[in-house]
């Protein structure tokens, strides 16, 4: 009796200490992932728009050419286009797929180097707003205590939000909402199931999937996107099979120019954001405001060609 109650104290020690180190581990793990978060990088640059009197475009000013939206303007098909082929296991996970890093650490093993990442969408996010793009170990630890952190901040809409309004589509495209503009002239709302495909499709690889740049392997992976779509359940057959019959334009709708004679009204916008709103250069380029000549009253007497 004496040895039976030895061994069951023996057998709670040891299961109450693994939880501690466990709980211990846990809550390290969401400290340092949160020493790694600079939430003000989550706040993405965004095109400022110049307009006249009449609401005419007269230019855009940027360093990231990039419209932030809301993730309810991005319709479902669309979202599930980039969870198909990202993380379609996104809304059962915390930030880090287990089945996903077990697969590619064994084809990391049997390629001796780290050849498929394993990442969830959140990770991708982490990655892409934190840190740089080395394939090292201790970028993929620290990639998977910032992500544990950025699902336990926010809730997984806001994240998808977050990474649909950071990713980069190619030729300066920025963001779902300025990629579906360049590749299709609509707003990302008015996306269908073949066009959001193919904008899930190009951020592998921008150039090379780009239709811009080549139209038959732009098809050959969004058709792998829809294929993704149907097995997980996304769309039925039949909507994989006329989605995949849909043809791609190889044009991209050019973004508007500034016209040089409008230089010296940038300025002008610029010095009058700063002495009447206290808002700095950098505030007026990558804080997405809407009408910024409206600032000016000298606006309205523009002279347009």
């Amino acid at each position: 009796m004496k040895r039976f109650n030895k061994s069951l104290y023996i057998t709670i020690v040891v299961i109450l200490s693994t939880l501690v180190i466990a709980v211990g581990s846990y809550a390290l793990a969401l400290i340092a992932g949160s020493i790694m978060v600079d939430e003000d990088k989550l706040d993405f640059p965004e095109t400022t728009t110049l307009v006249d009197e009449n609401e005419e475009e007269l230019g855009r000013l940027f360093t990231e050419d990039r419209e932030n939206i809301s993730i309810d303007e991005v319709p479902d098909h669309v979202q599930e286009a980039f969870l198909a082929v990202e993380d379609h296991r996104f809304y059962e996970h915390q930030g880090i797929d287990i089945w996903a890093i077990g697969r590619a650490l064994y084809r990391d093993i049997l390629a001796g180097a780290m050849v498929e990442g394993g990442s969830t969408l959140t990770q991708q996010l982490a990655k892409n707003v934190f840190l740089d793009q080395d394939q090292t170990w201790m970028r993929k630890t620290k990639e998977v205590l910032i992500s544990m952190n950025l699902e336990r901040k926010y809730s997984k809409e806001t994240i998808l939000e977050m990474y649909l309004n950071q990713i980069y589509f190619g030729h300066g495209t920025y963001g779902i909402q300025r990629a579906a503009e360049t590749y299709f002239d609509k707003p990302a709302s008015e996306l269908n199931v073949a066009e959001g495909a193919l904008l899930a499709a190009i951020p592998k690889a921008p150039y090379h999937y780009s239709p811009a740049s080549d139209v038959e392997e732009a098809e050959v992976r969004r058709n792998t996107v829809l294929a993704l779509m149907e097995q997980h359940g996304f769309i039925d057959e039949n909507q994989q099979q006329v989605a995949s019959e849909e043809p791609i334009s190889p044009d991209l709708h050019e973004k508007p120019t500034m016209d040089e004679s409008l230089y010296t009204y940038v300025d002008m916008v610029i010095e009058e954001g700063r002495d009447r709103f206290d808002l700095s250069e950098n505030e007026l380029i990558n804080g997405g405001i809407p009408s910024s000549c409206r600032l000016m009253a000298k606006c309205r007497k523009l002279p347009m060609k």
